[in-house]
């Protein structure tokens, strides 16, 4: 997976990384920074009224130094397609996956 990235205003401090073709979000319940469902992870991240969230989506070998992990594990993805939406259903990144 190639690196791409993004800076945008994000609403409502949230992040949704999930299969291109899946609708499978968690429940946002305020007591954490991410949630997750099988096919979908929701991330808090700086308010858009605050200015903008730098975005990237690649392999592991991409992720710049200095970075702090909050999640280690997978999601599912049967569309062998990651998005990264800031609201559901407006989507801002795209990208293949090797595997589901």
């Amino acid at each position: 997976m190639k690196l791409i990235s993004k800076q945008i205003a994000v609403p409502n401090c949230l992040l949704f990384i999930r299969d291109a073709q899946n609708r499978d979000y968690p429940e946002i319940d305020g007591e954490e920074f991410f949630w997750r469902a099988p096919s979908c992870i929701a991330v808090g991240c700086l308010p858009d009224s605050e200015g903008d969230t730098a975005v990237s989506l690649g392999g592991m070998g991409d992720i710049p130094a200095g970075l702090v992990q909050i999640f280690d594990g997978e999601i599912e993805t049967p569309s062998r397609k990651v998005v990264v939406d800031i609201v559901p259903g407006l989507k801002v990144l795209e990208s293949e996956v090797s595997g589901r």
